[in-house]
């Protein structure tokens, strides 16, 4: 949160990328969020939310996945993000190929 006032109400998104199960979903850095996360070897979206991230704090997360056996090497698998906080909406986008 780069501030200068506290973000309420925060949260954070994220759906398993087509082609891809569930591994695990962690959080490194910053105020605790409260997360849901789909089975191991599932699919589905991981949620996360803190009542209050105060200015200047941020958080880090580690989402991993399993590629699916079908997907073709050196297929490009997509990944968003969504991080919001009370009528602010913060689109991340990640991209990584298999």
């Amino acid at each position: 949160n780069n501030g200068p006032s506290d973000a309420q109400l925060v949260s954070l998104t994220d759906a398993t990328p087509t082609g891809t199960t569930f591994v695990s979903f962690s959080q490194g850095t910053g105020p605790i969020f409260t997360c849901t996360t789909p089975l191991a070897g599932a699919t589905g979206t991981v949620s996360c939310s803190l009542a209050t991230l105060a200015a200047g704090q941020s958080a880090t997360f580690t989402f991993v996945v399993k590629v699916n056996a079908t997907v073709l090497n050196a297929a490009p698998i997509s990944n968003t993000v969504a991080a919001r906080r009370t009528r602010l909406v913060i689109p991340i986008r990640s991209t990584r190929n298999a």
